[in-house]
This record gives structure tokens, C-alpha cells and sequence, in this order.
């Protein structure tokens, strides 16, 4: 069902503006990947940021959402620095009759994660998937950011119309 809907609603992409002091300049690609601060009231994915040391192993990054509108279907990317991060597990939280998951068969940078929730519309906020990185035994002390990116169309609700979801990145500290 999932698939089927992508395919009417189109490949569009479009950029989710987020107001924020300070603005990265992104290299123009298909996805781009909304920065800085979320209004209180945007519908929301939010990476978690956390912190580690070098040769740490399975360091937890939990992703949420918040002001949940209702959600019907949703697939996103993640990004990550391969060079010093290890994606070696993710577990998605959600417990709801009706939703079904697509784990990833492997883990490569991009992965992509995708929810059907079939008839239950999942309005709850709340913790929607926890990954697990290792950490580089040589990794450079440094911020390491951990990035999610959608195309339009690719979170959706129960009217089968598009979610406007706002992207707050996270990342994890290396001490």
C-alpha cells in the first residue's frame, strides 16, 4: 500500500523552511535536510544528539516526533560520517496493531527507513526509532552529524495527503 501511494503522489521535492539564527548553506541535491530551531507547534522529526569518546560501541541516538498530526505512512533517510560512525543496529519503538516496519536489510550511508501503518492512524509523539553507532577506535574529537532528509510526499496522513514534517538534526559528540 505504501509503495503504491508514493507512486501517486509524485516524486516533488520541496524544502521545509525552518526559521533559525544562524543558516547552513547546503550543497543543492534532490533531498535537502532542514536546519536550525522548530516552532513549538511544527510537526517535527528530532534526531537526539548524545555523546560518546572514541572506540565507544553501540551509542544510542533515539529519534522522535513531536505534534504528531497523524501519520499514515512515512520513509526517511539517514545520513551520518561512515569515516567515524558505524550504523550496527536500529530498532524501531512503535507497538501499534496495523503498523507494519521495513528494517533495512543492511546498514549503508544513506539508510532508509520506512512505517506503514495501514488503517491506524499514529497520532502519538513520542520516540519512533533508536539507532545504535560505533564509534571509530581513532575517531577525531568533534561534533558528528547525524542527518535526516525526506522527499515530499514521503510522510503522509490519513487523508493520504503530504505531512509538512520539519527535520531537526542531530549529532553525536566525540570527547
Amino acid at each position: 500500500m505504501f509503495l503504491m501511494m508514493m507512486a501517486k503522489l509524485g516524486k516533488a521535492l520541496v524544502i521545509l523552511p525552518v526559521p533559525t539564527e544562524q543558516t547552513e548553506q547546503t550543497e543543492q541535491t534532490d533531498e535537502i535536510p532542514v536546519r536550525g530551531a522548530i516552532p513549538a507547534d511544527k510537526p517535527a522529526l528530532v534526531v537526539n544528539s548524545t555523546k560518546a569518546k572514541a572506540g565507544d560501541k553501540q551509542v544510542e541516538v533515539v529519534i522522535d516526533v513531536v505534534n504528531n498530526p497523524g501519520i499514515l505512512g512515512m520513509d526517511f533517510d539517514l545520513y551520518y560520517d561512515d569515516s567515524v560512525l558505524t550504523l550496527v543496529d536500529a530498532q524501531s519503538v512503535l507497538e501499534l496493531e496495523g503498523c507494519e516496519y521495513t528494517p533495512a536489510a543492511y546498514y549503508k550511508n544513506p539508510t532508509t527507513f520506512l512505517w506503514d501503518f495501514q488503517d491506524a492512524n499514529w497520532t502519538q509523539d513520542g520516540t519512533v526509532l533508536k539507532l545504535y553507532f560505533d564509534v571509530a577506535e581513532n575517531a577525531p574529537a568533534g561534533k558528528y552529524e547525524i542527518k535526516i532528509m525526506y522527499s515530499y510526499g514521503n510522510i503522509f496522513g490519513a487523508d493520504f495527503n503530504p505531512v509538512d514534517m520539519a527535520a531537526k538534526n542531530g549529532n553525536i559528540s566525540i570527547s
